[in-house]
Order: structure tokens, then C-alpha cells, then sequence
């Protein structure tokens, strides 16, 4: 198999990283307001298996399923940045994020947002292009756990 012939298919996420401080309180309840000032973000699921196979230099190219939401729109941006060949099937789903929240260099929770239904079509579209181009490649498909 030629290394340009590498496909990856599987769950794309977007690692947001936010550092902030507590400065004010809530006048609606007794609680402390978060005030971010600064936010970073990273592929996660198999965008990071994506960015450390190109800074392996190895050719090939990403393959996922995208909402078609902010998150989404986000998510190719990074790609664009890291130079990554992708084909992304855009659909209804709410595209994953996994936000970390920290304060003093100490993550303080975790805000996930991820469609966790069974729908597989955006896959399986993939998967039938991938047929339909007749060209020599093990798939294997593999779940998340969270």
C-alpha cells in the first residue's frame, strides 16, 4: 500500500483550553463569575491521531463526519491551519467540543457537548464514497468510549 493511499476515518472533536479568573459576583445568584482571557483551541478524537501522523510526515488523509454548526466551521479552520487533507461529510448532528475550564493553572471543570445518538448515516456516506472510488484500503472502524 503506498503511504498517500491512507485513509483515517473516525470521531473529529474540537479541544477548547480557556484560562480565567473569578473577579466579580453573580447579582442573579450566589455564585462567582468566570471571566475568560484566554482561549485555545486543538483537534481532539481523530484530528489529533491526524495532526501527529503529519508531524510524522506521513501522507494521508482524514475522513469524519462535521455538524453543521459554529463548532463544525471550527473545527475545518483548524484543519486548514494544520495543512491536513480531509473530506468532511457536513449533517444536522451537533458537532463534539470538549471545553476545559481553568483558573491559576488548575482545570476547574469540563463542558462537553457531543451528539451521543447511534446515527451512523454520515459514516456510512463516507464509507460508500470510499467504495465508490475502488481503490485497495483496510477499514476499520472503531467506537469511542466516554
Amino acid at each position: 500500500m503506498k503511504l498517500n493511499q491512507i485513509k483515517i476515518i473516525g470521531d473529529i472533536m474540537l479541544d477548547t483550553w480557556i484560562d480565567g479568573q473569578f473577579n466579580k459576583r453573580s447579582a442573579e445568584a450566589p455564585i462567582n463569575i468566570f471571566q475568560s482571557t484566554n482561549i485555545d483551541y486543538s483537534l481532539g478524537g481523530i484530528g489529533n491521531l491526524s495532526v501527529n501522523l503529519k508531524a510524522l510526515k506521513v501522507k494521508h488523509t482524514l475522513l469524519t463526519e462535521i455538524g453543521k454548526d459554529l463548532v463544525g466551521d471550527n473545527i475545518i479552520t483548524q484543519l486548514k491551519k494544520k495543512n491536513i487533507r480531509f473530506k468532511a461529510s457536513r449533517s444536522n448532528k451537533i458537532s463534539t467540543s470538549k471545553e476545559r475550564y481553568y483558573h491559576n493553572d488548575k482545570q476547574i471543570f469540563r463542558n462537553d457537548k457531543e451528539d451521543i445518538s447511534e446515527n451512523l448515516s454520515g459514516f456510512n456516506k463516507i464509507i460508500d464514497s470510499i467504495k465508490k472510488k475502488r481503490f485497495s484500503c483496510n477499514i476499520r472502524l472503531q467506537k469511542r468510549f466516554n
